[in-house]
């Protein structure tokens, strides 16, 4: 990250040749001037996405980076962004520039497979995440803001700390230990090389602070993740970043607020936004022309707020049942008890605009820890509108619709007892019609199309066009999986899928957790079939659909890896083992 050309390529030379240089690369010094084909070197390793905060201008952006064989990295400038998700293996072809390697392309590697990035968590048992904190300063700057103690008390064990923040909002589910001490371990401080001027070259400073301590005697691999903390560094224009999703954030001398949301991005969500609208000069809820604050909630600890995770939010990671979710297809009443503690209910209703691939989530909040309101805030007295873009893969931003949009403020942005909001566009009305301490009574009125049978679904199920859907929350074989489905009575068997509406529907339901579907070529190799018998894929993995049939394949699949099938993160569909373990779609 250096502005000095030398510098840099004598890095490259080191980092070429750890990273098994593919294109003409020796142990010699003059690596960077051997001569290269058309596309310049080529760099293999594993590719790592950051967010970077731009808080001045309310955005972000990504910065990329190539991990090497040796743990260094290296920043890539991109002409676009990977059409792939990061943490996967791949080839990099292109010149060393002056601050970063310019490639000029990205691909993953043969035979590697795509990450995902699944950072959901078992819903039954608890899942502790061992973290290791890392303490570091630099040669022109020594100085120890805090010391072991403080910052194990922001980290571990104080009672606002980023640990306290997600046992609470995961219902006990996800808490932060150490490996050494069970109570959490903080190592350093270290002083690197480095003597930050102008540039916040924070992944090189990273490098420099793990490698002193592994040094010192620290094994990182035994930590999921890893905080980097440093004194203020005027250098570097954020509190904090983190790798989405990934093992390593850095934090700018900042507190427990700022390393639980970098530690949220790091699990695998984005920031939470608030969504303002407008029809000409006068503000609405919803219409018109809308933008969007990228840190503008304030009920999300991904946004602006040390608060509890939204339902969307929630939902991603594994802390909500399936029981905790509705999803709205017609008109109805519903009862919604109150997000921030565990209960088998109904905490959120999502309602899938027909057409597109938005979706509305709403939500209750009442006073209780981290979401210390007080009796009188607007946000407890009605509920929550988000507006979500699902993504057909990686991660999204979520919206905070202003049900005030009168007002300046997004504290008041909650819907009010009495009050309705309407998007006329997605034919659908939200109506909060009572609420209590416990429980806020939602009426949903949707003047669209009704399903093509009447919903008969049971509580924990989900309904799209008059079919069922219920997640399992074990991972089995096909063959288990496959009888478990039909072990809920008649008619249910393992998920097809017919149409993208209802990929994308289940894709919505599934979030980074990967599930089998019903497909398999088991019976002929090569030609995919639902569990009716409808093949719905011939040929291989040089194959095509069959005329009429829907299809989500990842590129490049099937691959002959397996004759069973699961869909993926986004919606895709990977050919597997059927030995292998996954949730399952049940269907009827």
């Amino acid at each position: 990250m250096r502005n000095v050309r030398s510098v840099w390529s004598s890095m490259f030379v080191l980092a070429a040749c750890s990273a098994t240089c593919l294109s003409g690369c020796s142990d010699s010094a003059d690596v960077a001037d051997t001569p290269s084909d058309a596309e310049g070197q080529t760099l293999q390793g594993t590719l790592r996405r950051v967010v970077i905060s731009d808080p001045e201008h309310g955005t972000s952006r990504f910065d990329y980076f190539l991990e090497l064989a040796d743990g260094r990295w290296l920043r890539l400038a991109l002409p676009a962004a990977p059409n792939f998700e990061p943490n996967s293996e791949v080839l990099v072809r292109g010149e060393p520039g002056e601050s970063a390697f310019t490639a000029a392309s990205v691909e993953l590697r043969a035979g590697a497979v795509e990450d995902f990035g699944v950072q959901q968590a078992p819903l039954i048992g608890p899942s502790p995440k061992r973290v290791a904190v890392v303490l570091f300063n630099f040669a022109n700057n020594t100085s120890q803001p805090i010391d072991a103690a403080r910052a194990k008390e922001l980290v571990f064990t104080g009672a606002s700390s980023s640990n306290a923040y997600f046992k609470e909002v995961s219902y006990g589910i996800r808490s932060l230990v150490g490996a050494a001490d069970a109570t959490g371990d903080v190592f350093g401080w270290y002083t690197i090389d480095a003597a930050p001027s102008t540039e916040c070259a924070y992944s090189e400073w990273g490098t420099a602070a793990r490698t002193k301590a592994q040094a010192a005697g620290v094994n990182l691999g035994n930590y999921d993740y890893v905080v980097h903390y440093f004194p203020k560094t005027s250098s570097c224009q954020f509190s904090g970043v983190g790798q989405l999703p990934g093992k390593y954030n850095w934090i700018n001398a900042s507190g427990s607020q700022t390393i639980a949301h970098e530690l949220g991005h790091n699990f695998g969500v984005h920031h939470a936004s608030s969504y303002r609208c407008a029809n000409g000069s006068t503000p609405v809820a919803i219409g018109g022309t809308c933008t969007a604050n990228e840190y503008g909630d304030p009920f999300d600890v991904m946004g602006s707020g040390y608060r509890h995770l939204s339902g969307y939010h929630k939902e991603k990671l594994g802390f909500l049942e399936p029981s905790n979710i509705q999803t709205v297809s017609a008109t109805g009443t519903f009862d919604l008890a109150p997000i921030e503690q565990k209960v088998t209910s109904v905490q959120v209703l999502r309602f899938p605009i027909a057409g597109t691939s938005d979706v509305y989530y709403v939500e209750y909040r009442q006073p209780f820890g981290f979401d210390g309101f007080r009796t009188t805030d607007p946000v407890v007295n009605g509920v929550l509108i988000r507006r979500i873009t699902l993504p057909t893969r990686g991660v999204l931003q979520t919206k905070l619709v202003d049900n005030v949009p009168t007002t300046t403020s997004f504290t008041d942005a909650a819907l009010g007892v009495g009050k309705t909001f309407t998007d006329t566009a997605a034919k659908v009305s939200f109506t909060l019609t009572a609420r209590t301490a416990t429980s806020a009574t939602v009426q949903v009125t949707f003047d669209g199309p009704p399903p093509t049978t009447p919903t008969t679904c049971a509580a924990g199920e989900n309904e799209l066009n008059g079919h069922c859907y219920f997640l399992t929350t074990s991972a089995q074989t096909f063959t288990a999986a496959r009888s478990a489905c039909a072990a809920r009575g008649s008619g249910w068997g393992l998920a097809s899928v017919e149409s993208a509406a209802e990929n994308s529907f289940l894709s919505s339901l599934t979030g980074t957790t990967e599930y089998w579907l019903s497909g398999t070529d088991s019976a002929v190799e090569g030609t995919f079939v639902w569990a009716s018998g409808a093949s719905f894929w011939s040929g291989g993995p040089t194959g095509s659909a069959v005329p009429g049939a829907y299809v989500s394949w990842v590129s490049g699949e099937p691959n002959n890896t397996g004759d069973c099938m699961r869909i993926t993160a986004g919606g895709p569909w990977r050919d597997a083992s059927c030995t292998s373990s996954y949730r399952a779609i049940c269907e009827k």
